[in-house]
């Protein structure tokens, strides 16, 4: 049985969300850890979906790149009054995302980072079990640092009370072989 994690985000209800701010659209946006990336198919009133790479674009925000379409995420700093108030639709077409979704993403970014030293849910991606390297490699994308900016050592220090070891990565290749690691239960 495949192990996933899904829990809300955040239900958006600002008027101006749409424009006509007339009537309140609301949204609750969820967010699904899955161990893989299973086929999508697009729900009601979507043409499309995908499944996009995850970079961090500059100190305040994050890229979703899928070939030519690259999205943005809006600053962290920008708060819901200040992205209604100044978000205007003039991107290039395979960089607009619908409606609030640019902010949407952000929030789900930043509530990630939040929990990664207390409830790493981001973690579910991995599967069951998952290497320190890899566990970093995570992290990484989310505190907007390379991988080998994060030491392994103090790593597996700081997060003893997130992580148990479990065994060894089995590889047909010389040297030692990588611990392998899951989240505490």
């Amino acid at each position: 049985m495949t192990k996933f994690h899904t829990e809300q985000l955040k239900t958006f209800t600002n008027r101006n969300r749409f424009v006509n701010n007339a009537v309140r659209h609301l949204s609750l946006a969820y967010m699904t850890f899955l161990p893989g990336a299973p086929k999508l198919v697009p729900g009601y009133g979507a043409k499309d979906a995908r499944w996009f790479d995850v970079s961090f674009a500059n100190d305040d925000n994050y890229n979703l790149i899928y070939g030519q379409y690259r999205f943005e995420t809006v600053s962290e700093y920008t708060n819901d009054e200040q992205f209604y108030a100044q978000n205007k639709h003039d991107l290039p077409e395979n960089q607009r995302l619908a409606f609030d979704h640019r902010l949407i993403l952000k929030e789900a970014f930043i509530r990630v980072r939040n929990k990664l030293d207390y409830a790493p849910s981001i973690l579910h991606i991995l599967g069951h079990h998952f290497t320190l390297r890899t566990a970093r490699e995570v992290y990484a994308v989310f505190l907007r640092v390379s991988y080998q900016e994060i030491d392994n050592s103090n790593f597996r220090k700081t997060h003893a009370h997130i992580f148990e070891e479990v065994g060894i990565e089995p590889t047909g290749m010389k040297g030692r072989p990588a611990k392998l690691y899951r989240l505490k239960r």
